[in-house]
C-alpha cells in the first residue's frame, strides 16, 4: 500500500462527506435525481435547498510535527461541520448524531471518491476523527427562513492510500 501523506487529490471536507454517506448518515445530493433528499451533504458552500441540510467545509491543519524515518511533515487535517435545519430541535438532533458518529464510530474507515465534476477521485483511510467542540448553536439565520444552525469543529487523520 502506498501512503501519500498530505497529498490528496480531493479536500479532507470531500472525503468526510463521502465517508458520512458511506455510513448512511447524509445523502448524495448529486444521486438526489426526483426524489426529496433528507440531509444532503456539500462541500465549501451551502445548498440552497432543501432546508435541513449539511455542509462540511475546510479549515486551517493542525501541524503534528514529522515522520522520524522520512522527514515529511504530518498534519491533522481541520474541517467545520455546519447543520441547518427549520425547526432548531432537528437541527441540535442532527449535530448530536454527527457527534456521536465522530465519537464512536469514525476511526479507521476507508472511503472511495470517484471522479465528479467537483472531485479527482481516489481512497482514502480515515484514521480518526478528534472533535474540538460542538455542538455549537449560531442561532437562526437572518434570512427570512429563520432556519436554525450549528456547527461542529473537528481534526481527523486522513492519508490517501491510492
Amino acid at each position: 500500500m502506498t501512503l501519500l501523506l498530505g497529498q490528496f487529490n480531493d479536500s479532507p471536507a470531500d472525503v468526510i462527506a463521502q465517508l458520512l454517506i458511506d455510513l448512511g448518515y447524509v445523502e448524495d445530493p448529486n444521486l438526489a435525481g426526483t426524489a426529496k433528499l433528507i440531509w444532503p451533504v456539500s462541500v465549501d458552500s451551502e445548498l440552497a435547498s432543501p432546508d435541513d441540510i449539511v455542509c462540511i467545509t475546510n479549515t486551517d491543519p493542525v501541524n503534528s510535527g514529522r515522520v522520524q524515518v522520512t522527514g515529511q511533515m504530518s498534519e491533522l487535517w481541520g474541517i467545520q461541520f455546519k447543520v441547518r435545519a427549520v425547526d432548531p430541535q432537528v437541527a441540535y438532533r442532527k449535530s448530536n448524531q454527527l457527534v456521536v458518529a465522530m465519537d464512536q464510530e469514525i476511526y479507521h474507515q476507508t472511503t472511495i471518491i470517484h471522479p465528479t465534476a467537483t472531485t479527482s477521485g481516489g481512497t482514502y483511510f480515515v484514521g480518526a476523527i478528534t472533535r474540538k467542540s460542538g455542538p455549537l448553536s449560531l442561532g437562526r439565520e437572518a434570512s427570512a427562513t429563520k432556519r436554525s444552525l450549528y456547527t461542529i469543529n473537528a481534526i481527523v487523520d486522513i492519508i490517501q492510500t491510492a
